[in-house]
């Protein structure tokens, strides 16, 4: 069977697991399933569009399209309209379930500087990108704090845009592969991450675009190694995992030198290009193995690993392995049938420096992807791998080239092929942006099959807890309560319980806010929420035992003292406890 035959079934097969995956009821397969929580618009209307392409009289058509529009891009402005696009499609697709890595508390750390803790480990770009630079734009203010990370994200993804077309021009001058090269780095799973999150891994997404963009134009058509050795420097100075690309680095130096001979350090840029990230890394590695200790007990030997059976037991845990194949159809979905397509091929792929660099750069994620346990788990920890999954779209997308050139009776595949990836990112970006659909597929995960029993009760109470937050701050009380009410479950506390009797407080259900009151006084008898709690739900009840109880407390309350002051501000956001005057007259 050709290389092209078995890309089209694969195609085929993971249209048809969109579909199928639509109607079951488990998370086997979340990295397939994204449209069973979309609307029908952008789930099963996107869907058809990708099906549609399955067939080869369509696909041609939209093959030639796409060939004819890329030359759109390449006129004198073409990077500026690439721009402008990149940073268009993010700027209209927010994060607003705010679920990957850190979100919420990298956001509050720029609204109200109170999550420094949350920055372990950040090397000195980090911080100025996430902390410095952000707190000058989105201090005091949530709203600022989210509109300052989403104007980063859309800068960098103007940036990716052109970084993917500058790429795609380094592998072929048909404007169709072109087209489909770029578009396979551009939409990726990954895009998920400029959309808000205020963490370097968007950046990280960015330095390999740029690395695997001025790497092959050094080797392959001469040009100075100096942008490739900057952007080097640029990621030893903002992430501390950037030492994975150090082996790209060396292979990239080497052939370049080759090529070039001893003329080549005549030039003060070849010096240039060596020195500033052999520089950066000598004053960075002290920094990065400082903080060794905490990515080996939070991201490789974690209390999860340990529970089953140590480490090199945890990476082959089937689990674990069908948690990575659902990560990489998500984050890079052609991926999967690189190896399958390498074999069919055999010695027709061109051996070119092409392949062994973008094959280098994928291959030395490898060992990251299997040995990494983030502390939030594979599900939530986007961030920790979004830069594989660049590295494997980079590869794939020479690959893809590689092999429509060579098939030339399939070119019309480029159209199926760029049509599947752009749904998938699409899809991802859209339920992240509707609040109420992303929180839904967060639930479907913890209480769904396959059953989480890796998870321990302050991990499942962690996701419960983040869920009953998010909810809260967007009025979804129904989604708020339920979801306090499963924290309350494993790991009861006053903030949990709070939580919970503020949702059901805005959703009117007055006989579990009086029994949450309760609760919240049993774990503090002065708790003054307790206290005002308990009186609103008790007066809407008629319950006068449990209201003259509370209001005999609250007279004990001077006006100006500290409790009221916590009482007045509390009902600044929730009026619903209590509607009356604070006068108990």
């Amino acid at each position: 069977m050709s290389a092209a035959a078995i890309l089209w079934i694969y195609l085929f097969l993971l249209v048809a697991l969109r579909c199928l995956l639509t109607f079951a009821h488990s998370m086997w397969g979340w990295g397939l399933n994204v449209q069973r929580f979309l609307d029908p618009v952008t789930g099963w209307g996107l869907w058809v569009v990708a099906a549609l392409t399955l067939i080869p009289w369509v696909a041609r058509r939209l093959s030639g399209a796409i060939g004819s529009s890329s030359k759109w891009f390449e006129s004198r402005s073409g990077s500026l309209k690439a721009f402008f696009l990149g940073a268009l499609l993010i700027s209209v697709m927010p994060d607003r379930t705010w679920f990957v890595g850190d979100f919420a508390l990298r956001q509050g750390d720029v609204g109200t500087g109170l999550f420094p803790g949350h920055y372990v480990g950040a090397l000195p770009l980090d911080r100025f990108l996430h902390q410095t630079l952000m707190r000058s734009l989105g201090a005091n203010s949530e709203f600022a704090a989210n509109m300052a990370a989403r104007l980063l994200g859309g800068v960098e993804a103007g940036l990716l845009s052109i970084l993917a077309l500058g790429f795609a021009r380094t592998l072929t001058t048909d404007a169709a592969r072109r087209a489909l090269a770029a578009g396979i780095v551009f939409f990726g799973g990954y895009l998920t991450m400029f959309t808000g999150l205020g963490k370097p891994a968007s950046e990280l997404c960015l330095v390999l675009a740029a690395l695997a963009t001025f790497g092959l134009a050094a080797v392959s058509r001469g040009g100075s190694l100096m942008p490739f050795g900057l952007t080097m420097a640029i990621a030893l100075s903002l992430h501390r995992s950037s030492v994975i690309l150090i082996p790209t680095a060396l292979l990239v130096g080497r052939y370049w030198l080759a090529l070039r001979g001893r003329a080549a350090w005549q030039r003060p840029s070849t010096w240039i290009a060596v020195l500033a990230p052999a520089l950066v890394a000598i004053v960075m590695v002290p920094r990065i193995a400082s903080v060794a200790v905490y990515d080996w007990s939070h991201h490789l030997l974690t209390p999860e690993a340990r529970t089953q059976g140590g480490l090199l037991t945890a990476v082959i845990a089937p689990r674990h392995l069908l948690d990575l194949l659902n990560l990489t159809l998500a984050l890079s979905p052609l991926a999967v049938v690189v190896p399958l397509l390498l074999v069919a091929q055999r010695g027709r792929v061109d051996r070119s420096l092409h392949g062994l660099v973008l094959g280098t750069l994928a291959i030395s994620y490898l060992p990251a992807m299997l040995l990494i346990h983030p502390q939030h788990g594979i599900f939530r920890a986007w961030d920790v791998f979004a830069p594989a999954g660049m590295a494997f779209s980079l590869a794939t997308a020479w690959l893809m080239v590689e092999l429509i050139g060579a098939e030339t009776n399939w070119r019309w595949l480029a159209g199926t092929t760029l049509a599947l990836v752009a749904v998938s990112s699409l899809q991802w970006l859209v339920v992240n942006r509707q609040t109420d659909r992303g929180l839904a597929r967060v639930r479907a995960f913890v209480t769904e099959p396959p059953a989480r029993t890796e998870l321990s009760a302050t991990e499942r109470s962690f996701i419960w807890d983040f869920m009953a937050t998010r909810a809260l701050g967007v009025g979804l009380w129904d989604q708020a309560a339920d979801a306090a009410a499963h924290a309350a479950q494993d790991v009861p506390s006053r903030r949990i319980f709070l939580m919970w009797q503020i949702a059901e407080t805005m959703r009117g259900n007055d006989g579990a806010v009086e029994r949450l009151s309760l609760e919240l006084l049993r774990l503090d008898s002065d708790d003054p929420i307790g206290w005002i709690g308990l009186a609103g739900a008790a007066k809407r009840l008629g319950d006068s035992t449990q209201f003259a109880r509370a209001i005999a407390k609250l007279r004990t309350y001077s006006p100006e003292g500290n409790e009221m002051r916590v009482i007045r501000r509390h009902l600044t956001y929730y009026p619903q406890v209590w509607s009356d005057s604070l006068s108990w007259q």
